[in-house]
């Protein structure tokens, strides 16, 4: 995986950690990778990931004080997580994010969607 620089590779590979995160699994994979792009709250959203779960609930809700950026990002990552649930449009989830933030996306849905696809 292409991470965006040094910082999301290291929040990634401690959510995936606190996670348990198992190297096939794609959907809290995808789901983690852009949750760790999202580096000014990521204190917040590690204290929401623990063993096999994402409070996404609880992320939602403290998340109405982060940027519309911010809180895009954190509507696809719980689209990525579990669709069956978290229902945000696709383009909801890429309309208005700068060009870091929807590289991430798009790097986040490949992994998503095809897993063997190599960067």
């Amino acid at each position: 995986m292409r991470f965006a620089n040094v910082t999301h590779r290291q929040d990634y590979n401690e959510m995936a950690n606190r996670y348990g995160l198992v190297d096939n699994e794609v959907e809290p994979g995808s789901a983690l990778y852009v949750l760790a792009a999202i580096a000014t709250q990521a204190d917040t959203i590690r204290r929401h990931v623990d063993h096999r779960r994402v409070n996404f609930p609880a992320l939602l809700e403290v998340a109405e004080a982060w940027s519309s950026g911010e809180r895009t990002m954190l509507r696809l990552a719980a689209e990525l997580f579990n669709a069956s649930i978290y229902k945000f449009p696709l383009s909801e989830c890429l309309a208005g994010l700068d060009g870091r933030n929807f590289t991430v996306a798009m790097t986040a849905l490949r992994n998503r969607f095809d897993p063997t696809e190599e960067d």
